[in-house]
């Protein structure tokens, strides 16, 4: 059974304490194609305005770079045989400046949730500065925990995730809006990957057909105007 939770306060202990005893995540992308990379590392968490903010000291290398490049959506899985695990869905950007570098290597020092991290300076000797030493900044606006005893799932969602659907919310498919209370039971779909979803959904409002690059990209105005943003 999962249960929706609004505050990430909510699940943020059980979080913390289920990565500071697992450690170790697997880290998945995709490359152009669509087919996925998995990789086993160790990110740090700590939480920063009632939202969860994630890093990763990681090399550079060519997959990774190239995957992240096309798509900056990863997933970080945590499970361990007792069957308690967390997913966590995020948006990851790289960060170059040394403060950044410094905060992050001593989340890693200290660990961060209690626990989860390690000596940086085992690989990267150069210390914080080191030019091998690269960055991930991970934003995350979707985060699973599940308690193994019982397999209780407890979801939190980003703001940002229900506002892109809220963004919709003046266009109405069929003759009880069920496109737009679709996309609100599914804040994780794009509007325009919502099942059923028709390709003309909006009149002169915001368009929720989405291209093929994956972008949506808002269309006011006429008939005209929507055709040039699909």
């Amino acid at each position: 059974m999962a249960t929706r939770v609004t505050s990430f306060a909510e699940i943020a202990d059980q979080f913390d304490a289920y990565i500071g005893d697992i450690v170790y995540a697997t880290m998945t992308t995709v490359d152009a194609k669509g087919r996925p990379r998995a990789r086993v590392l160790i990110p740090v968490w700590e939480t920063a305005g009632g939202a969860p903010l994630g890093w990763l000291a990681t090399y550079r290398t060519p997959v990774k770079a190239a995957h992240l490049a096309g798509n900056p959506h990863t997933t970080f899985s945590y499970w361990t045989p007792r069957q308690n695990a967390v997913s966590v869905d995020a948006v990851a950007a790289w960060v170059d400046d040394l403060e950044t570098k410094r905060h992050v290597w001593d989340l890693y020092r200290r660990t961060s949730p209690q626990g989860a991290g390690y000596d940086l300076g085992n690989f990267w000797r150069g210390g914080p500065g080191d030019p091998q030493l690269h960055v991930l900044r991970l934003e995350p606006w979707r985060v699973q925990v599940i308690r193994g005893t019982d397999l209780h799932s407890r979801i939190w969602y980003a703001p940002e995730s229900a506002d892109r659907v809220r963004a919709a919310r003046p266009c109405r498919a069929g003759p009880t809006g069920s496109l737009v209370r679709a996309a609100m039971d599914a804040p994780h779909l794009l509007p325009g990957q919502v099942r059923g979803a028709p390709a003309a959904a909006c009149r002169g409002r915001v368009s929720l057909r989405t291209p093929p690059d994956g972008r949506r990209r808002r269309c006011a105005g006429g008939r005209a105007a929507r055709r040039r943003c699909r």
